[in-house]
């Protein structure tokens, strides 16, 4: 049974980047994909309630005013939506850091 679940997480994963390169509606699939586990990810760091200690809090706010801090400087004037794409590209690692350890927290507090 083990090997089955297994098997279906290796074909999702294997269709979803064998299909990222492939555009739907002139969207890349690696967008989409990748946007939808952003919702994802936003939505579960919403949704969870959990009491991190000081030092977590402190690490997530540095996570995420380094990556704000990329924003701020002189050629976001100019290149605003080439600005905000690194942004957005930047921050899925402080939001998914964010997300394991909400889940971690979580969990604990079961």
């Amino acid at each position: 049974m083990k090997s089955i679940k297994y098997s279906v997480y290796f074909l999702i994963f294997f269709l979803i980047f064998y299909l990222e390169p492939i555009y739907f509606f002139d969207i890349k699939f690696a967008v989409i994909w990748k946007f939808v586990f952003f919702i994802i990810l936003l939505l579960n760091i919403f949704l969870i309630r959990t009491n991190v200690d000081y030092y977590t809090k402190k690490f997530l706010n540095l996570g995420y005013f380094l990556t704000f801090k990329g924003l701020v400087n002189f050629s976001s004037i100019t290149y605003f939506t080439a600005n905000t794409y690194l942004l957005l590209k930047s921050l899925n690692l402080p939001l998914f850091l964010h997300y394991l350890l909400k889940k971690k927290y979580h969990l604990r507090s079961w």
